[in-house]
């Protein structure tokens, strides 16, 4: 089974220095935010959207965050890129526009932000935005399933049942269904389920120690490292 899009936002505090701690209260962090995102600190001008967004103790503005993400990801803040992405992919406070949409989120997943590269994997998967490339699905599903993102390593088991952009694999499949299911995405479960009875007990075996392996080296319900 195929999920749709989660528009994951991941908030991330690396970056360019700011100058001084930000105040404590919220009113006084959104004033100070605002100065130093208009001095032009890309940091600044991503969190000073991310507060704008999100309407912490006061109204959200969706409009003016996409122009600060805007502003921020000019200047190569990658967390900025994605918020940018996912903004006009929802028509969040600018027009929908997938085109430019996948750009950004492209931008984002190429510097190593895991939900864009999940994000843009679907976008590649479904054609919007994109031309519809299962191959280039497939590559972007692997890098963020590979750093943990759960629906992202469903995609992959299923475009590793179908063999669409990937060779027919039903073994990997099983396993990063099973990755799937224990990183709680628990849609992936009748997938694995359904699979698991139809292959040998010997595939299954090798599916169980492929996810012995992969859990030994890279653990389970880690989050993605933000970008910068």
């Amino acid at each position: 089974m195929k999920f749709l899009l989660p528009l994951l936002l991941v908030v991330g505090f690396g970056g360019a220095a700011l100058a001084a701690d930000p105040p404590a209260t919220y009113g006084g962090a959104l004033g100070w935010y605002e100065r130093e995102a208009r001095a032009g600190n890309a940091r600044a001008q991503y969190l000073y959207g991310v507060l704008l967004q999100k309407g912490v103790h006061g109204e959200a503005n969706p409009a003016e965050a996409a122009r600060w993400f805007e502003a921020a990801a000019a200047q190569g803040h990658v967390d900025a890129a994605f918020a940018l992405g996912v903004a006009l992919l929802a028509g969040r406070g600018v027009d929908a526009d997938p085109a430019e949409a996948a750009r950004w989120l492209g931008v984002a997943a190429d510097e190593g932000l895991a939900a864009a590269q999940f994000n843009i994997g679907l976008l590649h998967e479904q054609g919007m935005g994109v031309p519809k490339d299962l191959a280039r699905a497939a590559d972007y599903y692997e890098r963020a399933a590979q750093a943990g993102i759960a629906p992202a390593q469903n995609n992959l088991g299923v475009l590793y049942l179908s063999g669409d952009g990937v060779p027919q694999d039903p073994v990997l499949a099983l396993m990063w269904l099973e990755l799937a299911v224990r990183n709680g995405w628990e849609g992936a479960a009748v997938t694995r389920t359904e699979l698991a009875r139809k292959l040998s007990s010997d595939d299954v075996d090798k599916a169980m120690d492929l996810v012995r392996q992969w859990v030994e080296l890279n653990g389970l319900g880690k989050k993605p490292a933000a970008g910068g």
